[in-house]
């Protein structure tokens, strides 16, 4: 929805300001859903935080990838073309581990705090089950409870965009 609008807002706003805005709306998308519970409605919390999501990515995406040709020779541009791709994608992967090992991480002293403090019912478990629920980061609610986190990333980024990134996308070089 908001791809096309991103390049022709890079060259009037600056890169900067698109990228940190996409990133400041993909914190509060990630914001929102952390909000959510079983009783959240789908047209409420889930469209409205996927909504922020996927502007926010659009809004990203197209500009950084100028910014990043931009600086390249033409003689370059295939391999940073290249780097840019792998770069995305092993991103993507690795936030995805981080984020997902950190879901893991928190869920599973809670899960076991949890069911220690209900007397007998790990002993009243059938085998193994207890094992396997601490191994699984399981409801969904668990994982959007913790969204915060990627939400607080997402904000970091933000600033770190407009800090670092040109204002202005490159001129084409020879």
């Amino acid at each position: 929805m908001t791809a096309p609008f991103a390049a022709r807002a890079a060259l009037r706003f600056g890169t900067k300001r698109v990228v940190a805005m996409g990133l400041l709306n993909m914190a509060i998308g990630l914001a929102i859903a952390s909000r959510m519970d079983q009783h959240s409605s789908y047209w409420g919390h889930v469209i409205i935080g996927m909504v922020f999501m996927a502007n926010g990515l659009s809004l990203v995406t197209s500009p950084s990838t100028d910014a990043i040709m931009g600086t390249l020779n033409r003689d370059k541009a295939g391999v940073g073309s290249a780097i840019n791709d792998v770069g995305r994608e092993v991103g993507g992967t690795l936030g995805v581990a981080i984020v997902g090992s950190v879901f893991v991480s928190l869920y599973t002293p809670k899960l076991a705090s949890s069911f220690s403090s209900i007397p007998g019912l790990v002993e009243h478990l059938p085998a193994g089950l207890f094992g396997i629920a601490q191994k699984s980061v399981g409801a969904a609610y668990q994982v959007a409870s913790k969204s915060p986190v990627a939400s607080g990333v997402a904000l970091v980024g933000s600033v770190v965009a407009l800090i670092l990134l040109p204002s202005a996308p490159a001129k084409e070089q020879d």
